[in-house]
């Protein structure tokens, strides 16, 4: 296709003269204002710049209303060169993404630098008292009339207030990214409500003041928080007449929490809750619960936006087997100052609530961080109706000293009773969780 040069370059000089023409024009129209009062002689430095200094100018429709958008220019002149400072003399660091405690190179986030700038000590202390010379004019539009006024500001911001703020910036950043990666951390190794509540705080806390990569970071981590709180349930481990004992699970990992829950029954009363270790003993009575009906008791904990609960339900069978540990158990060393000790007793005081004569047959102690102690082919320990203290002689090497601990009083220990009901003919277990037991070496 042909272009005539001729009409090209009359449609460039006449687009230029358009262009230009509009310059006179708006000049034309800002030179209807004329300044009819005046703070004093208009100083050199207005519309000027000055080293250590930041001149900034507002406009509005009273004096005060013009001083302040003056001020706030400051600021937003401040923030600028803070922002382009940092940016440029650490772009590669600046420019990082956070991605499993590793970095890699990502875009331009100078907007970020700016919000987080604007919350720094040194910016929020920008005030009116602080400037160091000022000038205004009020100013009249010929044609309508109508009054403007026009403020200016010297404000005094030296290279050393500049490194200061930038590095005031660098610490926060600093302080955040620890925090990140403090809330993000561990999360797998959480064991009670608490620290999942307390974790969730902190990153929502800080998600403004992250970069876009960050706050995936720190949104995929809340999620993943709150899902384990919406998993967690109620197992009971432990269901007989005036007691249930039960943990805040969520698969196999086990939770403790302050919390008080909330119980409720359709005839139990006068309930009592009490945390060891992290089974939850509640202890209830029920005068007016009958075996006939189906009778409840539901537990209920409130986290934030939800609920972990359950409803168990009450047993009252006489010829149901019973077996509970009702005190401390102890294990006794009779080996005497000695490393390692090879002969010990177990004293472990137990009642059967069963009229069936129960016969023990073996016996598993777990002790977190220790091996197991265990008693097999077990004979003639009968258990009857009434408390029991069974003594169980044991012969397995136990090194003395790590057992000794300060507070050896505090100890739990979970285990198994495997027994044999000689009426009925079966073999059955009873499981025990989180007993006191008491080393008396």
């Amino acid at each position: 296709m042909y272009i005539n040069p001729t009409i090209s370059s009359r449609y460039f000089l006449s687009t230029v003269f358009l262009f230009c023409f509009g310059i006179v024009l708006s000049l034309a129209a800002m030179s209807q204002e004329k300044a009819v009062e005046r703070s004093g002689k208009t100083p050199k430095w207005i519309n000027s710049t000055q080293k250590d200094f930041i001149i900034e100018s507002g406009k509005g429709a009273s004096i005060d209303e013009a001083k302040d958008r003056a001020l706030i220019n400051v600021k937003e002149s401040i923030v600028k060169s803070v922002a382009e400072k940092i940016t440029s003399s650490s772009e590669e660091k600046t420019q990082q993404v956070r991605q499993d405690n590793s970095y890699k190179v990502s875009g331009n986030y100078q907007s970020v630098i700016n919000s987080k700038t604007a919350d720094l000590p040194f910016i929020k202390g920008i005030s009116l008292n602080k400037v160091s010379d000022f000038y205004w004019e009020k100013l009249k539009e010929k044609k309508t009339g109508a009054i403007v006024y026009s403020y200016y500001l010297k404000y005094p911001f030296t290279d050393f207030e500049l490194q200061s703020i930038i590095l005031d910036y660098e610490m926060s950043q600093k302080k955040i990214e620890d925090e990140l990666d403090e809330a993000t951390g561990g999360i797998d190794e959480i064991t009670t409500i608490e620290q999942i509540l307390e974790k969730i705080q902190v990153l929502r806390g800080i998600v403004p003041q992250l970069e876009e990569s960050e706050k995936r970071v720190a949104s995929m981590n809340i999620v993943k928080l709150e899902g384990i709180l919406k998993s967690i349930s109620l197992e009971d481990i432990i269901n007989q007449k005036g007691t249930i004992k039960y943990f805040l699970v969520n698969k196999e990992h086990h939770f403790k929490t302050n919390l008080k829950p909330k119980i409720n029954s359709n005839c139990a009363s006068n309930f009592r809750t009490s945390l060891v270790g992290d089974t939850v003993i509640l202890r209830y009575d029920s005068p007016d619960c009958f075996e006939a009906v189906s009778n409840y008791i539901s537990a209920e904990y409130v986290v934030g936006n939800y609920s972990i609960k359950n409803s168990f339900p009450l047993f009252f069978s006489q010829n149901k087997t019973e077996l509970v540990i009702t005190g401390t158990i102890q294990l006794k060393s009779e080996d005497k100052d000695t490393l390692v000790v090879s002969n010990f007793e177990v004293l472990i005081p137990i009642q059967s609530k069963s009229q069936d004569e129960i016969i023990i047959k073996s016996v598993s102690i777990k002790l977190a961080g220790h091996p197991d102690i265990t008693f097999n082919s077990l004979s003639n320990i009968i258990v009857n109706n009434s408390i029991n203290e069974v003594s169980l002689k044991g012969q397995t090497s136990l090194k003395r000293s790590s057992y000794i601990l300060s507070d050896s009083s505090d100890l739990l220990v979970s285990g198994v009773v495997t027994y044999f009901l000689s009426k009925s003919g079966e073999t059955s277990q009873y499981k025990f969780y989180n007993e006191h037991i008491l080393f008396n070496w």
